[in-house]
């Protein structure tokens, strides 16, 4: 991805980008790289590939995405984050996997870098002792989105810029930036996310798996193999999350698939048993009858007696 993609967009967009973020503003950003620091606050522009969003874990960080998505490793939970996503946390996030194009700022500082102004916006110190402990991420309208970049991207430059009075700048700004995620999340609270768990996406992972490989892959450990996790960890995971066993979830898809072919097709059991990867209609059936209470003739006859009704 070239350093400047972010800014290049289709003519009929342009007004558009220009309320968001200035010509200098995108000139500053295709620019430069890394992160300046001191002891309060650091604010950097993450792309090509970075692999860190912080490794501070006594910073807060917020962070909003302006391109692509991305999945964050935060210690005890993954964050699934996207275009218009708002990441608020402390500290310790790595970002595991990312789209090409992805692109986002982040701002990390320190309670006492506002301290002297808390007094006066007291929203900001509720918000940042409530919401920042557990990261959360919240799905910005384009409305709020494009007003939120906008701050981002100006304390980015004041912070680069060296100017007078550039440390008091960025606190008047930052200032700004969370009175405004504040009134976001007051208005609009449904669009908070939900933040999965480890194991909510290990789950998540085992039933695509499932509905891509259940012709072929019936066992448990086979689906932990190819999670890289133990058959263990495999089946407590997808009983906390779901309430079922993880071979009960192998089950349910092939019964699902065989109700599919008995009331859809005129294939023969033994036809559809051969289709479903199975030895025989009898090791068929018998499956069948467990999950389903009947077996698969009698399924069929149901199914034309009730059409001729």
């Amino acid at each position: 991805m070239q350093n400047n993609s972010l800014f290049r967009i289709p003519k009929s967009e342009k007004n558009d980008r220009k309320d968001v973020i200035s010509t200098h503003q995108a000139s500053l950003l295709s620019s430069r790289s890394g992160v300046l620091s001191n002891d309060s606050f650091t604010v950097e522009y993450l792309r090509d590939g970075k692999s860190t969003i912080t490794d501070a874990p006594e910073m807060y960080v917020l962070s909003m995405v302006v391109q692509g998505g991305a999945l964050i490793d935060g210690s005890d939970q993954w964050l699934d984050i996207k275009n218009g996503s708002l990441l608020c946390s402390l500290g310790g996030l790595q970002l595991k996997e990312w789209t090409d194009d992805f692109s986002c700022f982040v701002i990390h500082f320190k309670k006492d870098f506002l301290e002297e102004l808390l007094a006066f916006a007291p929203p900001i110190e509720h918000t940042i002792e409530s919401n920042f402990e557990q990261p959360f991420v919240f799905l910005m309208a384009d409305n709020a989105k494009n007003q939120i970049i906008r701050l981002f991207a100006d304390i980015y430059e004041e912070y680069y810029s060296g100017k007078y009075l550039r440390t008091s700048m960025i606190k008047v700004l930052l200032v700004e930036l969370v009175l405004k995620i504040v009134r976001a999340t007051q208005i609009a609270p449904a669009q908070m996310e939900h933040v999965k768990s480890r194991k909510e996406l290990l789950v998540q992972d085992f039933q695509r798996r499932v509905d891509k490989h259940f012709l072929t892959i019936r066992r448990v450990n086979e689906y932990a193999s190819m999670l890289f996790v133990s058959a263990k960890h495999l089946s407590e995971s997808v009983k906390e999350v779901l309430g079922v066993t993880a071979l009960q979830i192998i089950h349910d898809r092939i019964s699902k698939e065989a109700e599919y072919w008995l009331s859809n097709t005129t294939l023969s059991v033994k036809e559809i048993a051969y289709k479903l990867n199975f030895d025989n209609s009898s090791h068929f059936s018998r499956f069948f009858k467990r999950s389903a209470g009947i077996n698969p003739g009698q399924f069929q006859r149901h199914l034309n007696a009730a059409e001729l009704c």
